[in-house]
């Protein structure tokens, strides 16, 4: 009787413990069908994140065969939105709008419930005609002379029957220079003034339409983080003069009637400023529009952004000017400076970008009228490109990349000598940095700024808007 009763109470243990595990199982089963759930959904979603990422991307593929002449577009193509199906797949939404020489550029991918946006600012690649390291689109009698230590890496393009010689040997072609030297007639500028005068003439027109805007705020202003209530306007618009301290800007419109002060403490990205003159002392800039119809001057901080003048562009010392920088300058004997326009580095450097300066029609048209257009100081580093329908002043300064010029003027010292190079080297740099949109096809974009953003879904406009130049 009594072994019974312990055999009783055993299986009643055996009978909790085994539905105690099958409980534990289940919960785990449970427990992994859930995270297998979670995965399955986390992953269909970074899935979806992806494909909205290349859909994105391939707007920018979109985009470069507009400009590059497709269904009808040209270089000159921009649009507030444009919005392509792609059967099976989602959505492209695309707005592009000129920003100085470059493009801004923002595609958005739409795959089912999953955005991606690309914010980015877009160059082109080299123009074939400005390959050779120097262009020189006048002739010169005697030819183009160069020191014997003066090191030259690439093709050489003259106008006329001219030949470079050495200067220890002046008027002497130098043996072999027949393989890097080229003798044909060139154009005043490697594009057409036309593409260029079109960024002149719209931006003069958003820059006067800013200004009458009825949001502008009377008398001088400085815009700080507290300085001023209305900071946060969009556009920021003021009368007079606009100093600018101590405050991250991104994706602004600044407009003055007078003079823009850029100062200590300012991180501006992606911004625009217009103003009559920019003085741009301290800061850091990023792939930023400053316009003018009057002088700039850059005299310290940190940048990689778009000066484009009616007038001189001045960089001083302690100005530094990296990556993917834009100098645009119009010559017009309109223009307050001596020089009625111009780029001018003062300092070593190193500087790093593209340089263009180009004459207006009455300066074209004027016989009288000389006077230099780009000038590069003694033990200046350069990258990039320095194109300009009037003279280049080089010193004994060392250019990596590519020169397109009328004459080059020679300075050492007090002397001046046409077509004469004292700098101590020009070669092309293994690195394309991206030049403005100007120029022929073919067309290749290149990046200059590019941002991918996934945590924030878009508004659009319902129907497509474009501009066809």
């Amino acid at each position: 009787m009594v072994e019974k009763v312990i055999i009783g109470r055993n299986s009643g243990y055996a009978l909790y413990l085994v539905l105690t595990v099958l409980s534990i199982i289940s919960i785990l089963i449970l427990i992994i069908l859930n995270n297998l759930r979670t995965i399955s959904q986390q992953t269909a979603i970074e899935l979806n994140k992806q494909q909205a990422r290349l859909l994105a991307e391939s707007g920018i593929a979109r985009t470069e065969y507009f400009l590059h002449g497709g269904d009808g577009r040209n270089m000159l193509w921009e649009t507030d939105s444009f919005c392509e199906t792609i059967r099976d797949a989602g959505e492209v939404h695309i707005s592009c709008r000129r920003m100085g020489g470059y493009i801004k550029l923002i595609c958005t991918g739409n795959r089912i419930s999953s955005w991606c946006r690309i914010n980015a600012v877009m160059g082109r690649n080299i123009p074939d005609p400005l390959k050779p390291i120097i262009t020189l689109t006048s002739s010169s009698g005697r030819g183009f002379v160069m020191e014997d230590s003066t090191k030259l890496d690439g093709c050489v393009v003259l106008a006329g029957d001219g030949f470079v010689s050495y200067s220890s040997s002046r008027g002497k072609r130098i043996p072999g220079s027949g393989a890097w030297v080229k003798n044909h007639e060139s154009g005043p500028l490697p594009f057409s003034y036309g593409c260029i005068d079109t960024v002149f003439l719209n931006i003069r027109k958003e820059y006067a339409h800013l200004k009458k805007m009825q949001e502008a705020h009377s008398g001088n202003r400085t815009l700080s983080d507290s300085a001023d209530a209305a900071a946060g306007t969009e556009p920021y618009i003021v009368q007079g003069n606009c100093a600018v301290e101590k405050i991250h800007l991104e994706n602004r419109t600044i407009v003055a009637g007078g003079t823009i002060t850029i100062g200590e403490g300012v991180n501006a990205l992606l911004c625009t400023f217009m103003a009559k003159k920019i003085y741009i002392n301290s800061g850091e800039t990023v792939q930023c529009l400053f316009y003018s119809p009057g002088p700039q001057r850059l005299s310290g901080g940190l940048h990689e952004s778009q000066f484009v003048s009616e007038d001189t562009i001045r960089i001083d010392k302690k100005a530094q000017c990296t990556g993917t920088c834009v100098w645009i300058s119009k010559k017009s004997l309109e223009s307050d400076t001596i020089n009625h326009g111009g780029v001018d580095f003062n300092g070593p450097g190193p500087y790093s970008g593209s340089v263009i300066c180009f004459s207006d029609s009455a300066v074209r048209n004027d016989p009288v009228f000389k006077c230099r257009s780009i000038s590069i100081a003694d033990s200046c580093m350069f990258s990039g490109y320095l194109v300009t329908d009037g003279e280049l002043e080089l010193g004994a300064a060392s250019i990596n990349g590519h020169i397109w010029a009328q004459k080059i003027i020679g300075v050492q010292g007090q002397r001046k000598e046409t077509n004469w190079l004292f700098a101590r080297s020009i070669t092309t740099h293994g690195y394309q940095i991206p030049f403005p949109l100007f120029g022929a096809a073919p067309l290749l974009l290149r990046k200059c700024f590019y941002k991918k953003d996934f945590s924030i879904k878009p508004q659009f406009r319902t129907q497509n808007n474009d501009s066809l130049h």
